[in-house]
């Protein structure tokens, strides 16, 4: 969902001094690499985008940060772990801002991704700049 926007911005974020976009998720490095061709993303190992694709198949990473979601209704439908929907911008290894998306209505943000996409991540990215990209429909 959000995929699209962040890819249809890479030049806009480039011009910011974003260098690699990370998406992670609970989940092995075959599916990650399967869901980076499915999106469109390029080859990683040509450059092919800003977009790099990793596994967090034991979440681990997913604990360290905070990011589990637990919320009954998921895991009543059989999803034992999942990463909350969630968009960070880190500088050299500082977090400046994370934004999760979920509402007490919509824990996992599939309704309501809006704060994990790139208009809202771009604000703190570049505060006062306006992001002049014509952005998927599919977008946010």
């Amino acid at each position: 969902m959000q995929i699209p926007g962040y890819l249809a911005a890479q030049d806009a974020l480039k011009a910011q001094g974003i260098d690699e976009i990370v998406v992670y998720c609970v989940n092995d490095g075959a599916v990650m690499t399967a869901w980076r061709k499915d999106q469109g993303c390029g080859d990683e190992a040509v450059g092919g985008s800003l977009l790099k694709f990793y596994g967090d198949p034991t979440g681990a990473f997913t604990r360290a940060c905070g990011l589990v979601l637990d919320h009954p209704g998921p895991t009543y439908k059989g999803l034992i772990m999942r990463t909350r929907r969630h968009a960070a911008y880190v500088v050299d290894g500082v977090v400046q801002a994370v934004e999760i998306s979920e509402k007490p209505d919509d824990p996992a943000g599939d309704d309501f991704p809006e704060s994990s996409c790139v208009e809202s991540m771009f604000k703190h990215i570049a505060p006062g700049v306006a992001l002049d990209v014509k952005l998927p429909e599919a977008d946010c």
